[in-house]
């Protein structure tokens, strides 16, 4: 039951449930890296009560004439939260983590290693400081030096998983937000 902002009962649930854990992400799908960005975006996501964590899942296949560019935003975020975005990858190539992960370079912060059905991901977060702002990271290609998410095979295939919270634990009836995915 909802009325004032504040909720008694159930907490809204969406449809992408149950992923709340880093074993359970919810697939986003599969793309390439020639695709335009937001290769997938989703608008009715809920932070949904205390404790919640939403996990996503998705793939980037690379493609001649592509650039590996990892990119994920999250928007339209409560004012009272204060959001917090981690994005882990996997190397399916050579089945290993990235062999360099510029966690700086993409606006982050290293976030370590995370297992997930047998698969070892690496990866960052990042967090802008609350006030319902934008939190997004995106790891950028380079001739001149090397890319900010790099595998050490040739092709540079990755499963992405990437986790969004409040670290500030508010919460009101309609914790909505706006996710959007890919390689940019």
């Amino acid at each position: 039951t909802c009325g004032g902002g504040t909720c008694s009962g159930s907490f809204k649930r969406d449809a992408f449930e149950n992923n709340d854990a880093e074993t359970t992400p919810y697939n986003l799908g599969d793309y390439s890296d020639s695709q335009n960005w937001p290769q997938r975006t989703i608008n009715t996501p809920t932070i949904s009560g205390p404790g919640d964590v939403d996990w996503y899942r998705y793939f980037v296949n690379d493609v001649a004439g592509g650039d590996i560019e990892p990119y994920v935003k999250v928007s339209v975020v409560d004012p009272a939260f204060n959001i917090e975005i981690c994005i882990y990858f996997h190397c399916t190539d050579d089945n290993a983590v990235p062999a360099n992960l510029d966690c700086p370079g993409a606006g982050g912060s290293p976030a370590g290693n995370i297992v997930s059905g047998n698969k070892t991901f690496k990866g960052c977060c990042r967090n802008a400081g609350g006030n319902g702002a934008e939190e997004s990271m995106r790891f950028e290609a380079s001739a001149l030096s090397d890319s900010e998410m790099e595998c050490d095979s040739s092709d540079d295939d990755f499963i992405a998983l990437v986790r969004v919270r409040d670290l500030n634990n508010n919460y009101n009836c309609d914790n909505e937000y706006t996710l959007q995915i890919g390689d940019d």
